[in-house]
This record gives structure tokens, sequence and C-alpha cells, in this order.
């Protein structure tokens, strides 16, 4: 299995025209780096952020590697692995409802992608974040799984932020 968490961070002065249109043009999907996994890997995490502070140009890159010990935690996400499928599920927490819980279904051996927005309060001050989730249930997976075909599901949960 392999995860891309890509997040994108703004304050409230990166919300202008100049800054959204940066914004908007990120890629959704990067290209995993050239790893050597040990055997026993099952899944690896590749976590990009993005942010105004940066003037969104060159992410913060982290790769984890783990064994299926369970499944990796990641904040505002549930994972199940059910037969034949992974099932990722935006938290409670996250929403502002308890009724609407966005969610993507992941078969074997596809990608799928989810992507939601928010806003959080930081030192008397709102950010925002977009975050966007692909999700492959691949072995073996090559570097550029997430560019060279579309998730064969894709679900965005995107509010108005003001």
């Amino acid at each position: 299995m392999v995860i891309q968490w890509i997040e994108v961070e703004w304050g409230k002065d990166a919300r202008g025209a100049q800054a959204a249109t940066r914004r908007n043009q990120l890629p959704t999907a990067l290209p995993l780096p050239e790893l050597v996994l040990k055997p026993e890997t099952e899944i690896v995490v590749q976590r990009l952020s993005f942010s105004d502070v940066g003037n969104f140009e060159a992410p913060i890159i982290a790769v984890e590697e783990s064994e299926r010990l369970g499944l990796p935690r990641l904040p505002g996400i549930e994972l199940e692995l059910l037969p034949n499928q992974l099932v990722a599920t935006l938290r409670q927490e996250m929403k502002w409802t308890d009724i609407y819980r966005p969610q993507i279904v992941v078969p074997m051996s596809t990608w799928s992608r989810l992507t939601w927005n928010e806003r959080v309060s930081c030192e008397h001050t709102w950010r925002y974040k977009q975050t966007t989730l692909n999700i492959a249930c691949l072995a073996p997976f090559s570097p550029s799984i997430f560019l060279d075909q579309p998730p064969i599901s894709e679900r965005a949960d995107l509010r108005n932020l003001y």
C-alpha cells in the first residue's frame, strides 16, 4: 500500500488572487521518491507540505515505511482494510456535522484520491488547509503510480472557507 499525503497551508495574507493562483497550480499528485524497500515493508507513506511561508515552493517531504503491524495513523482519516479493498473515511472531528462523512473505497490493484479543506485556529488567527490523499493498493508499485493513470475514484469535500 502506498499513501501520498499532500497538504497545502496558508494564512489570511495569502488568500488574495496572486497566492490563490499559485495554490491552485500546485499538483494533486507527485512522483514518489526512488526507494529501496525492505522485503517486509508493506506500507509506504509520503507526506508533502506546501505553505505560504515558503511561497508554496519546495515542499517539506517525509517518507515512512512500515510493516503491516497496523494501518498508519493519519490525522483526520480512518483507514479500514477489508477483503479486497481499503476504505478511507474522514473522522468526525474533521467535519462540521455528524451526518456526512466523505469516504473513498480503494479496490486492490487500483488507487483513489480524497481531497478536503478546513479552517483551523492558530495563535489568534485563522490558517487554511487543503489536503489531498492519494492511496494505492498495489504491490509492486512504480514511483509514478499517481501520474501514470487516473484514480479509479475521486472524492472532494471542499467548503467555502471565509
